[in-house]
C-alpha cells in the first residue's frame, strides 16, 4: 500500500475525518513530496523514481532525512512566495503535513515530529514553522435585526399553500426560493456547518420532542433544541417537498434538504443560496457564506450573555479555543453584557 494511502486510511476510518478533510490532506502531502522531488531534495535512484509512483517505493527509513524542520520551513516559504497561496491555504497544507509527521512519529518512523519544534508562545530556541497567520482573524457576522428583517420580508416564500398547482420552470423557481429561504433560516437558527446541513437525514428531527440530532466532525453527535417557529418552518418546508418534489425520499435515512430533482443538497447549492438571498442587502454587508450565518448566531448568543462553554458545545467545538474567536467579534457588545450583568463594573 502506498504511504499516503496508509496515512489517509488513518485519517479517515481511524480518525474519522470527513471526505473533504481526507482530500485536503492527500493533496497537501502529495504536493509536498512533488515539490521535494522536483529539485529541492537530493534524492536519487530508487527514492527519486518513487516520486512519480505515488510514494509507493520511498523507504520509510528515508523519511527522517526528508521531513526536517529546515525542509518544512523552505516548503512554507515556497508556498507563500512562489505559489503565492493565502495564509489560510498555507495553514491547511502545514496542518496536513503536521498530521502526517505525527502519524509517522507514532509509527516510530520519525524520532520526533518536526512540527513540535515550532515556536510556542514566542519562546523557542529554533525559529519554527508557524501554523497561523500573524494577523488577528476578524469574525464576520450579520446582526440579528438584519436577519430577522430578511426572514420577515420573505415570509411569503415559506407559505406552502397550493404549491402543487405550479408547473414547469415556474414550479422549480418557486421551490428553489422556498429552499433558499429555509437554508438561511435553518443555518441561522441552528448554527450548523454546511456539511452538517447537507448530510442531515429526516430522522434527525424529533418533531415531538422538538430536538435536532446532529452528527458533526469526527462522527460526534450533539442535540439542539428547536424553537416553535423554526419547527413550523421545517414542517412547511417538508410539505413543500411533498407537493413539489415527488422524487424525494421519505425514509428515515433520506436527506432532509433536497434539490428540485430530489437529490441531497451539495456545497455549491448552499453557498449560492446564501449569496442569492442576502446579496445586495445593505443590512448584510461583507462576505456572505453559510459559515457567516454560523458566526452570526454564535455572536448573538454571546451578546445575550451565554457562557462560552455552552456556546462551544452548541457549535460542536471539541476545544474551547475554537470558540474563543467569537469573543473578538464585537468587544463592545460583550462589554455591554458584562456591565449589565455586573452593576459594579461601571463604578470607579
Amino acid at each position: 500500500m502506498q504511504l499516503i494511502d496508509a496515512f489517509i486510511d488513518y485519517v479517515g476510518p481511524v480518525r474519522r475525518r470527513s471526505e473533504r478533510t481526507q482530500e485536503i490532506y492527500r493533496s497537501a502531502v502529495s504536493s509536498f513530496f512533488a515539490w521535494y522531488f522536483s529539485g529541492y531534495g537530493s534524492a536519487s535512484g530508487k527514492t527519486a523514481s518513487a516520486a512519480g509512483n505515488g510514494l509507493m517505493e520511498i523507504p520509510e527509513a528515508d523519511m527522517p532525512g526528508i521531513l526536517t524542520l529546515k525542509t518544512l520551513r523552505d516548503w512554507r516559504h515556497y508556498l507563500l512566495t512562489e505559489k503565492r497561496y493565502s495564509a489560510r491555504t498555507v495553514n491547511q497544507h502545514l496542518s496536513a503535513m503536521s498530521g502526517f509527521c505525527h502519524w509517522l512519529f507514532h509509527r516510530e518512523v520519525l524520532q520526533e515530529n518536526p512540527f513540535d519544534l515550532m515556536e510556542r508562545g514566542g519562546h523557542s530556541a529554533i525559529e519554527g514553522v508557524k501554523l497561523r497567520d500573524e494577523k488577528e482573524k476578524r469574525v464576520t457576522f450579520f446582526s440579528d435585526e438584519a436577519l430577522e428583517r430578511y426572514l420577515e420580508e420573505t415570509r411569503s416564500a415559506a407559505d406552502g399553500t397550493l404549491l402543487e398547482l405550479y408547473a414547469g420552470e415556474e414550479r422549480k423557481e418557486i421551490y428553489d426560493r422556498i429552499c433558499r429561504r429555509m437554508i438561511i433560516s435553518f443555518l441561522y437558527g441552528t448554527a450548523l456547518r454546511r456539511s452538517e446541513l447537507i448530510s442531515l437525514p429526516l430522522k434527525a428531527v424529533d418533531w415531538k420532542r422538538k430536538v435536532l440530532t446532529v452528527t458533526g466532525k469526527g462522527g460526534k453527535t450533539r442535540q439542539l433544541a428547536l424553537t416553535g417557529p423554526l419547527l413550523g418552518e421545517l414542517r412547511r418546508y417538508r410539505e413543500a417537498v411533498a407537493a413539489m418534489v415527488p422524487s424525494a425520499g421519505n425514509g428515515a435515512e433520506d436527506p432532509f434538504f433536497v434539490t428540485f430533482s430530489g437529490r441531497k443538497l451539495y456545497p455549491v447549492y448552499v453557498d449560492r443560496a446564501v449569496k442569492t438571498e442576502l446579496g445586495g442587502r445593505e443590512d448584510c454587508p461583507g462576505h456572505k457564506s453559510p459559515h457567516v450565518l454560523r458566526h452570526s448566531l454564535a455572536t448573538e448568543l454571546l451578546k445575550e450573555g451565554a457562557d462560552i462553554y455552552s456556546v462551544g458545545r452548541y457549535l460542536g467545538h471539541s476545544s474551547i479555543a475554537a470558540t474563543q474567536i467569537y469573543t473578538h467579534g464585537d468587544i463592545r457588545q460583550l462589554k455591554a453584557v458584562y456591565e449589565k450583568s455586573f452593576p459594579r463594573a461601571g463604578k470607579k
